[in-house]
């Protein structure tokens, strides 16, 4: 009984809930330039009825954020690129505006599609992750966990939670302030907390329930330092 209370928990704390809000930010879209080579440099030169555009570089990736001056839809729009490797231009197709719609443009092809990369999304999240399941695993180490079945308790819920955790992040847009993301990241980690806090001190029998207790609150504070630089450093 007490095992399937600890599911319930789980699985009622992991459900997403949708937050509307306003926001000062004006509708705009998001070019995601990929995989910029090393020493090559992307700007944005000309587009129809822009108002200004934002240039962010994180990493291999180069992002516009562009605002125009008419919000309600855009209407194949030209927007003009200066390359490393020459001038190029793209057509995005007739779009109803919304908060940070997204384009992927593929640096080496010229190509532009719809939204974020699934590939990219997929790369970004296992990478956080498996740095995340890195570290904690380090802690959890540290605390003379030896036992296979400790482990596997371990795993299973750092990949639930932690999968949740970075799977709801890879939603923001690339263009967010990171303090903005990074209030978001101080959300998620409480509600992981609470749900390892439960689930491992009981599923763990290796060591008495309050040293696994504080294992798992110094393994999601490093957890948490590490999301906050990676959120930082890292494309999101």
């Amino acid at each position: 009984m007490k095992r399937i209370l600890v599911v319930f928990i789980i699985i009622f704390l992991m459900i997403p809930i949708e937050v509307f809000a306003n926001t000062a930010e004006p509708p705009n879209i998001v070019i995601i330039v990929e995989d910029l080579p090393e020493g090559d440099d992307i700007q944005l030169i000309s587009s129809n009825q822009v108002e200004r555009v934002n240039r962010v570089k994180k990493g291999k990736e180069v992002y516009f954020a562009i605002y125009f001056k008419y919000t309600s839809y855009i209407e194949n729009q030209e927007i003009r690129f200066q390359s490393s490797t020459g001038d190029f231009s793209i057509e995005l197709p007739v779009k109803a505006f919304a908060y940070n719609t997204h384009y992927t443009l593929d640096y080496n092809s010229h190509q532009v599609s719809e939204g974020k990369s699934l590939i990219r999304s997929i790369k970004l999240i296992s990478l956080r992750v498996s740095l995340t399941l890195l570290i904690e695993g380090f802690v959890f180490y540290l605390y003379k966990f030896r036992q296979k079945r400790s482990w596997l308790a371990f795993a299973v819920v750092n990949l639930l939670t932690q999968g949740y955790v970075n799977y709801i992040l890879q939603g923001e847009s690339p263009i967010t302030p990171a303090s903005y993301v990074f209030f978001s990241l101080v959300l998620l980690e409480f509600v992981v907390l609470i749900i390892e806090a439960i689930s491992l001190p009981y599923l763990i029998k290796e060591r008495r329930r309050a040293i696994t207790f504080s294992c798992v609150l110094l393994a999601n504070l490093m957890s948490f330092l590490l999301g906050g630089w990676m959120i930082t450093n890292m494309p999101i």
